[in-house]
């Protein structure tokens, strides 16, 4: 059995980077229309930021 716990939801696409640099998950599912930078926009600086993170958009 998979066990998913949430450890962090944002609200603003440019919240995300700082969120996963806190919480290291495992993988980001992650809204592509979300105000201060968009879905596709945060998951890219996300995976070089933290490429052991999957990313979801």
């Amino acid at each position: 059995m998979t066990r998913i716990e949430v450890v962090a939801a944002v609200g603003r696409g440019d919240e995300v980077v700082a969120a996963a640099l806190r919480h290291r998950p495992d993988v980001a599912v992650i809204d592509i229309e979300m105000p201060g930078l968009d879905g596709l926009d945060a998951a890219d600086r996300l995976q070089r930021e933290l490429p052991s993170c999957r990313t979801w958009c």
